[in-house]
């Protein structure tokens, strides 16, 4: 079993309990939390969002790859790096929250609501622990310790939780059940903080003067926060924009913000449950394939052009298994779903038709970590604004034919073509396997076989037994019948990509 599979995994591992712990979590706040309520939560949530992304988006990854570049080098520079990252997120951390405490007035006024500026504000102290968070996570993630990085990640999601049905028990003035859902985070970000603040020293690492770094650290990092910069803002834009087109074609404001609270707090969070699975093969993989290249357009950076195509097609192949693995279970069983786990039939709709988004938003996600770890933020940053233009189409004029469903259309376009368009720019320098659109094709004949096969066990098996166990057993099925079809059709499985001889042979000439 190879290196890199095994830090796969255990990322995966990690990962998953990680992720299971946040949708308990979810589980928690949509029966806590009126429709409503939720809806003001997820609406702070993106305004958070957006600064947390300029804080902590470009600055770690390009902390992470020029300690993958040059860890084995000049590790002095990577100690300079990383001090140069600290100093500057940690300058606009502060910054942004001393404004939320200024301008906590002007949201309450600008969203209508008393709510949302006490939810904002009680997220400052995350904005700042967040950026030492950030930083030094992404050092760790450079020298590819997966065990501290997933292990921080897991211990900020038991503290949130922790704290967040402590909060929930107890009776404190002024503060509602939202304003104790983001102040949990808050407290959870201050301990995850302070505990990858420690594993960095404890790792043998140092924060050194950065002289010399600040401004290329500026640079590098400027393209990859403006990309997801712009993520967060068209969020945040949705989470504008739907309510008030609902309440221009009909809705009452509680109504409107009832039915974004279900698309987003949730329909969305079960959709992208693949992308738990997918963020551990690029968390694997981006040292891996930084340490190949910058820049993948300047030839003298490039140190194993063979190595990195075989990487970039082993992330790929990997992202498209598991993105069409899950879609059967919740194409058929996205009613039975909602129900049981939020009590919400309505949910259910969302979740069916938001199957296949599980598939490009896949795409889309490992095909941007590919980009962002070849030198490519600027081209990632482009596709990601013409998919965005799509989007802010779609929920501005589809809500009057189709309601909140709109904003299921609209990040089914964004993902499709984003993600195409990552796959072009691929393809251009010659980083893609030929194999890929026959995978694809299979695997889209595997899912549609698999759907109709778990649609009718479970329209028999719940005939004769309750709800949760028909979806258990239905859900299983599903997973069988798909690996099942995988292995008739021969698609290779993720454990044969990472433990092929091909990449075994391309590690050892590396």
């Amino acid at each position: 079993m190879s290196k890199l599979f095994r830090a796969a995994m255990l990322v995966t591992i990690f990962s998953v309990i990680t992720r299971a712990l946040g949708f308990l979590m979810k589980i928690i706040l949509s029966r806590s939390l009126t429709p409503s309520l939720l809806g003001e939560y997820q609406l702070a949530m993106s305004i958070f969002s957006v600064m947390l992304t300029l804080i902590s988006s470009g600055l770690p990854l390009i902390t992470s790859r020029k300690v993958a570049y040059y860890s084995n080098e000049d590790t002095q520079k990577a100690y300079k790096s990383t001090s140069a990252g600290l100093i500057i997120s940690l300058i606009i951390s502060i910054l942004f929250s001393i404004l939320l405490f200024i301008f906590e007035d002007v949201l309450c006024e600008m969203f209508a609501s008393e709510t949302i500026g006490a939810m904002v504000v009680s997220l400052a102290p995350a904005l700042i622990f967040s950026s030492v968070y950030s930083i030094l996570r992404g050092a760790l993630w450079g020298q590819k310790r997966f065990f501290m990085i997933s292990f921080t990640e897991l211990f900020e999601q038991l503290i949130r939780i922790i704290f967040l049905i402590i909060l929930l028990a107890i009776p404190i003035s002024n503060f509602d059940a939202g304003t104790k859902a983001t102040f949990s985070l808050s407290i959870a970000c201050i301990f995850s903080g302070i505990l990858v603040f420690i594993l960095y020293f404890k790792s043998g690492n140092k924060i050194v003067n950065p002289k010399g770094q600040i401004l290329p650290v500026i640079k590098e990092s400027s393209s990859i926060t403006l990309a997801r910069t712009a993520s967060s803002i068209v969020q945040m834009l949705i989470a504008f924009i739907i309510p008030l087109r609902l309440t221009t074609f009909g809705y009452t404001e509680e109504q409107a913000m009832a039915e974004f609270g279900i698309v987003t707090g949730m329909a969305l969070p079960l959709i992208t449950i693949p992308g738990t699975f997918i963020s551990s093969i690029a968390v694997a993989l981006v040292p891996e394939i930084s340490a190949q290249t910058t820049n993948i357009d300047n030839d003298d950076q490039i140190k194993n052009r063979d190595l990195l195509k075989k990487q970039i097609s082993i992330a790929l192949s990997a992202a498209l298994i598991i993105s069409f693995m899950c879609v059967p279970a919740f194409l058929a069983l996205g009613h039975p779903i909602a129900q049981i786990v939020f009590n919400n039939f309505r949910a259910g709709t969302y979740i069916t038709a938001g199957s296949c988004l599980m598939i490009t938003m896949g795409l889309t996600q490992i095909t941007s970590s590919i980009l962002n770890a070849i030198g490519l933020e600027i081209k990632a940053l482009k596709n990601y604004c013409i998919g965005a233009a799509s989007l802010i189409a779609c929920i501005y004029f589809l809500p009057k034919y189709i309601g909140a469903m709109s904003l299921v259309v609209a990040m089914l376009s964004l993902s499709i073509i984003s993600g195409l368009l990552g796959l072009a720019m691929l393809k251009k320098r010659k980083l893609l396997s030929a194999n890929l659109s026959v995978t694809t094709f299979k695997l889209v004949i595997i899912t549609m076989v698999s759907s109709l096969i778990t649609y009718f066990t479970y329209a028999i098996v719940s005939k004769f037994i309750t709800m949760f166990f028909a979806t258990a057993i239905a859900g299983i099925i599903s997973l069988v019948s798909f690996f099942a079809l995988c292995y008739a059709m021969n698609i290779v499985t993720i454990k044969s990509f990472f433990s092929s001889k091909i990449f075994k042979k391309s590690k050892k000439k590396n």
